[in-house]
């Protein structure tokens, strides 16, 4: 992983290699923030407002921005960037797929975008499974509206010529609606 060193002096590739071997050998959550000086911090409501301004030099998401109400996303995006220091990374991996897909493979990973607001709120939207449908393009305008700047993408897509797209998709890109997972790198 670490073979050209990334720009790394010898002794910070050294430190990095050390550091890898020890995340290694952990065996919990736990060990692993202690061994980092992580600390866990869940927020119901998505709230950064403990955090001051300008406190990390990373913030970062995997499979969770998915499950935040749209209603929250432009606040939560404005306090992302208020809470980055100069120069801060923002890295997220959003999936984007119908989350029905993830446990019944004959259901396409975009079928939700065939749905109405109606029929999506009284079949599918519910608390233990909530996806928001917000798609790759409405990611990226949250982000940019936020003062992030991408510095890269990576997406996965899948096929959904034989799906009927629901008025609220109706005119996004059809790139973004076949997406189902958008990994960013962003930059304060």
């Amino acid at each position: 992983v670490l073979g050209d060193g990334f720009g790394l002096s010898p002794e910070e590739l050294k430190r990095a290699r050390t550091l890898i071997e020890q995340i290694d050998r952990v065996e919990s959550f736990e060990a692993l923030y202690q061994l980092l000086g992580f600390e866990y911090v869940v927020e119901s409501h998505g709230s950064l407002a403990q955090f001051p301004d300008a406190s990390f030099d990373l913030v970062v998401s995997g499979g969770v921005l998915e499950h935040v109400s749209r209603d929250v996303l432009p606040a939560l995006m404005k306090d992302s960037y208020r809470v980055l220091k100069p120069g801060g990374w923002a890295v997220h991996s959003i999936d984007t797929s119908d989350h029905l897909s993830h446990y019944d493979s004959s259901v396409n990973k975009k079928r939700y975008i065939s749905f109405s607001e109606r029929t999506w709120r009284l079949l599918c939207d519910n608390d233990v499974q909530a996806i928001n449908r917000v798609q790759r393009g409405e990611w990226l305008d949250l982000f940019k509206r936020s003062g992030l700047k991408l510095v890269e993408e990576e997406l996965r897509n899948v096929d959904i010529s034989g799906l009927k797209i629901a008025p609220r998709f109706a005119g996004m890109d059809k790139r973004d609606l076949a997406t189902t997972v958008v990994r960013l790198t962003l930059k304060k």
